[in-house]
């Protein structure tokens, strides 16, 4: 390894110990919300991210392209809620929180619906056209069968669900 990479390298991991050590050390509850203090430069966001996973006791999954994003930040004093915002969006990403996770990844990753199911309903007493008018404000992913009276469903497990909950009634 030469000596610039070595350098470069130990400049990068003195970054990070000294944002931990500045945000351990100004890190202060106030009225129940913890407030944070940051000084950062060219630092990748998934170490600013670790760092107030640290903090917060929550837990922070992040998509790969969030390792590639480099920011620099200055901020005192800030609620965590919204230190995380502008963390986030200054890296033009965006966060989701689910229970005691964030996850962090690019708006377009968030907004994909995954873990789709694709569901084939039987239908014996109602018409299958009718049934699929009833299901659009659940999901606009569905697909009839007049011939065989079925409806094609697909959509998340609780969309799938809710329909099942309507065709039953």
């Amino acid at each position: 390894m030469t000596m610039t990479k070595r350098s470069t390298r130990w400049s990068r991991t003195a970054a990070v110990v000294l944002i931990a050590l500045v945000v351990s050390m100004t890190a202060t509850v106030v009225q129940g919300s913890e407030l944070v203090t940051l000084r950062a430069s060219g630092t990748t966001v998934s170490e600013i991210l670790q760092i107030l996973a640290d903090r917060s006791n929550l837990n922070i999954v992040t998509s790969p392209e969030v390792e590639q994003r480099i920011i620099s930040i200055q901020m005192e004093n800030t609620p965590f809620e919204e230190a995380l915002n502008i963390v986030v969006r200054a890296a033009g990403l965006a966060y989701e929180r689910v229970g005691d996770t964030i996850l962090v990844a690019d708006v377009q990753t968030l907004s994909t619906p995954t873990g789709l199911i694709t569901r084939v309903f039987d239908l014996d007493y109602a018409d299958a056209e009718t049934v699929s008018e009833a299901l659009k404000f659940i999901s606009e992913d569905i697909a009839i069968d007049p011939v065989a009276n079925r409806v094609v469903f697909r959509g998340p497990h609780a969309a799938v669900e809710q329909a099942e909950a309507v065709i039953e009634h």
